[in-house]
């Protein structure tokens, strides 16, 4: 037991070493330590070849994405990993948007088929964006589709058949943003217009209850 500690000591201290040398800021190693102590503990030389591979897919060992990346990627067989990205490739995503995605939000290759599949049918046949547009924003992928994606898109698409949305907003500004900002801009602005706006993003009321539907676009 004394000697696998130490040795685990020294994996970590080498591996820690690694990361200081491509100059990763302190806080992320921390993140990284704190959050996902295994990463670190594992042999040098299957750590390096993890770090080898996500600074071969562009990360910039300067930011939280490369640490993100280096989780993910420890955590990940080879075949787990190609699966992902033909679940990906079937939502018309080139090899180019996958690595974009990936890079901009490494998590995204954690999610499983089914929660992929329901998020991009949702998001693409029901709102209509294309599957480029949640390439450069894969962030939205990771939230719920339950309690995030689908109470504001409820109340953007009763919004649009009301003819109040004036101009084409961005996923990012619609989905990302935290809950205040979007009830702000999207709910309390229109409420006098439409009463029940705010029963609708609780989801205390439904667009079939008011004779909308999502439909495929």
């Amino acid at each position: 037991m004394l000697l696998s500690g130490n040795r685990m000591q020294s994996n970590v201290a080498q591996n820690l070493s690694v990361l200081r040398a491509l100059e990763v800021p302190q806080s992320s190693i921390s993140v990284r330590v704190s959050c996902h102590p295994s990463v670190v503990c594992q042999k040098p030389e299957n750590f390096n070849k993890d770090v080898e591979e996500v600074i071969s897919l562009g990360f910039n060992p300067t930011t939280l994405a490369f640490v993100n990346g280096l989780q993910v990627s420890s955590k990940m067989t080879k075949s787990t990993w190609e699966h992902k990205k033909e679940v990906y490739r079937r939502w018309g995503w080139t090899e180019d948007e996958i690595l974009l995605a990936f890079r901009k939000k490494p998590t995204c290759m954690y999610l499983s088929e089914k929660n992929i599949v329901s998020k991009m049918d949702f998001l693409v046949n029901k709102m209509g964006w294309q599957p480029a547009d949640l390439a450069r924003v894969p962030g939205v992928l990771t939230l719920s589709l339950e309690q995030r994606i689908i109470p504001r898109c409820s109340v953007i698409r009763v919004l649009m058949a009301k003819g109040l949305l004036k101009k084409k907003f961005t996923l990012s500004s619609l989905l990302i943003t935290i809950d205040s900002y979007f009830i702000s801009r999207f709910v309390i602005n229109y409420q006098e217009t439409v009463p029940r706006l705010l029963d609708i993003f609780q989801g205390k009321l439904s667009l079939q209850e008011l004779d909308f539907q999502f439909e495929e676009k």
